[in-house]
C-alpha cells in the first residue's frame, strides 16, 4: 500500500525511487526485529523456569 501512495504522491521519479527505497529497508528492518524480538522471546521462554509451570513454559503442560 505505501508503495502505491508513493507512486501516487511524487511525480518527480528521483524522489519516488529514493521513497520506494526507503520503504523497503523499513521493512526489511522491522520484519528482522520482529523475528529477533520473537526468537529472542523463545529463548527467554526455555530458559526461564516459573514455578507452577511445565516443560513447556504454559500451564498445565
Amino acid at each position: 500500500m505505501s508503495l502505491f501512495v508513493t507512486g501516487l504522491a511524487f511525480t518527480d521519479p528521483d524522489l519516488a525511487s529514493e521513497a520506494k527505497l526507503g520503504i523497503l529497508v523499513a521493512s526489511l528492518v522491522s520484519g528482522v526485529a520482529g523475528w529477533a524480538v520473537l526468537g529472542g522471546l523463545d529463548i527467554l521462554r526455555s530458559s526461564v523456569r516459573l514455578p507452577g509451570l511445565g516443560r513447556s513454559g504454559y500451564p498445565g503442560t
